[in-house]
């Protein structure tokens, strides 16, 4: 594997805090627009033109903290912080790549090492 990108974002939204409907319509909900909001000034990306291969992505999210420092007990699907995570590589800043439709392979795990989201981007080899 031939890696290509490695960023780190924010602690990402689940999915199912995205979207928020009202007046008839769906919009994005102010979590989702913060975090997007984040990673637009956070993320500097590489002076790369944008993915149009196969890719493969492993994602590392570090577990949310308390106050104290500590690890929090709150039970989370990390399937669920895929979306948020995916559609920045996709939006922010012009993108990482083209299309999420070139990911052939996702990796997700937790972490307890580190207080944030790391993502590598590699060049999918069949």
């Amino acid at each position: 594997m031939t890696l290509i990108h490695t960023i780190r974002i924010p602690f990402p939204p689940s999915v199912n805090s995205l979207w928020r409907i009202g007046r008839g319509r769906m919009f994005r909900s102010k979590k989702y627009t913060s975090f997007m909001k984040r990673c637009e000034e956070e993320i500097i990306w590489d002076a790369l033109p944008p993915i149009d291969y196969k890719i493969e992505v492993v994602v590392v999210v570090g577990r949310p903290r308390n106050k104290d420092g500590s690890i929090t007990k709150v039970r989370m699907d990390i399937d669920n912080r895929l979306k948020s995570t995916l559609d920045i590589l996709e939006n922010v800043n012009g993108g990482v790549y083209t299309d999420d439709c070139l990911i052939e392979k996702i990796t997700a795990s937790w972490s307890t090492e580190v207080e944030y989201t790391e993502i590598k981007i590699y060049k999918y080899v069949d």
